[in-house]
């Protein structure tokens, strides 16, 4: 790790006085970030000190951090949560245009670990649908063996006859994406729309998936229906919602009413 800092032009010190030389070593990703002269922020659940409390489960509104970074990290955590849709949606909005959207997390196996992988479909779609630029993407495997049965499978699990022999299937995805648009979050979805539909059906199936958003208060209607109608023409759709949509499609939400939108 000092290597690394040091071939991208920081200043290794700081982090080996923090870490010391015992092996394995336990360190802040904070003091990496320091080192390498970049100003970091954390989102998690558990109020530390130094961090952004954020709830991806009750949508709370930190938009005063939307747009602010130029690279966001999904390092182990979309894995351990249902309402993925809502992290990947903040992971957008904090990024500025031109930001980059890394992630590192499971993609096949590791049944003990979190709740939920995501396909590499899942990858694609969330790609393209937010029109990213694609930086780079890699599939790693996991030595099982050595990461620990507690990762893996575990006794509790045995409820499940033939589990058990569903082993060397745990791999990791490294997916790299930079924002390219100041346009609202689309999340991924895969429904099933005739190729006929001039975009009403896609249209609201778009609108739906922001529809918590925007009662939640985190997104407003005018910027979520603007968003679903950019995404209409991007498919080639015929079809534009109207301003007097806006309500019927997502309700009112307190943030929307006093924005005045």
């Amino acid at each position: 790790m000092c290597e690394f800092i040091t071939k991208c032009g920081g200043d290794s010190q700081p982090f080996f006085d923090h870490v010391g030389s015992d092996f394995p070593m336990v360190g802040e990703a904070r003091v990496v970030f320091d080192c390498l002269g970049f100003e970091y922020h954390c989102c998690d659940i558990d109020e530390r000190d130094g961090t952004v409390y954020l709830d991806f489960n009750a949508l709370p509104n930190v938009s005063e951090y939307f747009g602010q970074f130029d690279f966001v990290a999904n390092s182990g955590t979309t894995e351990h949560v249902l309402n993925s849709s809502s992290a990947f949606f903040y992971m957008h909005s904090f990024a500025k245009v031109g930001g980059v959207l890394c992630s590192y997390v499971p993609l096949f196996g590791l049944g003990n670990h979190g709740i939920v992988n995501h396909t590499p479909k899942f990858w694609h779609t969330l790609h393209w649908m937010n029109r990213y630029d694609f930086v780079e993407g890699r599939v790693d495997s996991v030595d099982e063996q050595n990461l620990g049965v507690e990762n893996v499978f575990g006794d509790h699990l045995d409820k499940f006859d033939g589990l058990r022999e569903v082993v060397g299937i745990s791999y990791m995805i490294h997916a790299v994406f930079q924002k390219t648009l100041d346009t609202v979050f689309i999340p991924p979805s895969d429904p099933v729309i005739v190729a006929e539909d001039d975009g009403r059906a896609l249209g609201k199936t778009v609108a739906g998936s922001l529809r918590p958003f925007v009662l939640a208060g985190v997104l407003d209607g005018k910027t979520a229906l603007k968003g679903v109608n950019s995404f209409l023409e991007y498919n080639a759709k015929p079809f534009q919602y109207s301003k007097s949509d806006q309500r019927r499609l997502f309700g009112g939400g307190w943030f929307s009413s006093i924005s005045g939108s």
